[in-house]
């Protein structure tokens, strides 16, 4: 029986999350950590959790909608501790863990097109974006020669129950008008990126922001 490798996959109950579970599957041992098994409002102890594992994909996110003045200091500093600061921690101690096994090990991140853009009422869910951004960017350049490869999933407008939930049915046609692709990405369509560049297909592949959009952001209007 082949070994499989073990992907950990934090903020596993998303609708994005389970799309690529349900993909990744086929290759990999999959290990879910939800807000249930891991509150990341809270520093965590990186030994706490088993490390065995090649592989992290981190799902994770808050996003709260007011104005900037609205929120309460405890508001923005979860935005910060959930969307990047603890999971930035937690890399800092498997870090270690994945050099002595001198293969290769990948991290990918899921960030947003906030991360690119200022928004309106998003502002610690952006900033926190932002700054996972910069964490991706820098682990791949700082730890890619150990063959840690970290890179950067930016999904558009995804069709989820979500999304329909969130946005008026007038707002969400509108922003289809603007997509080049005339529709919204789907929970695959993501997926199958994330499944690629958890592959060995993509190890040449470190430090990117891929954005799957249907070239939305390319539109440079999407409000």
């Amino acid at each position: 029986m082949i070994n499989r490798k073990k992907i950990l996959i934090i903020g596993a109950n998303s609708d994005l999350a389970k799309a690529a579970i349900k993909i990744l599957k086929n290759n990999f041992e999959i290990i879910k950590l939800g807000s249930k098994e891991l509150d990341l409002s809270k520093t965590f102890e990186a030994n706490k959790l088993k490390l065995n594992f090649e592989h992290l994909i981190f799902f994770s996110a808050i996003n709260q909608k007011k104005k900037f003045i609205k929120y309460s200091n405890a508001e923005i500093e979860n935005h910060y501790k959930i969307n990047f600061l603890n999971l930035s921690l937690f890399i800092k101690k498997i870090l270690p863990v994945f050099i002595k096994k001198k293969g290769v090990n990948k991290i990918i991140l899921i960030s947003s097109l906030y991360s690119l853009f200022g928004r309106s009422e998003r502002l610690p869910y952006s900033i926190s974006k932002f700054a996972l951004n910069g964490l991706g960017k820098n682990l791949a350049v700082e730890y890619g020669k150990y063959g840690i490869l970290t890179n950067l999933v930016i999904p558009g407008f995804v069709d989820t129950k979500l999304t329909k939930k969130n946005i008026n049915p007038t707002h969400l046609n509108k922003i289809k008008s603007k997509t080049p692709i005339n529709t919204l990405v789907t929970k695959k369509q993501v997926a199958e990126v994330i499944n690629f560049l958890i592959s060995d297909k993509s190890n040449g592949i470190n430090g990117q922001t891929i954005v799957v959009d249907g070239g939305l952001s390319s539109n440079g209007d999407f409000s």
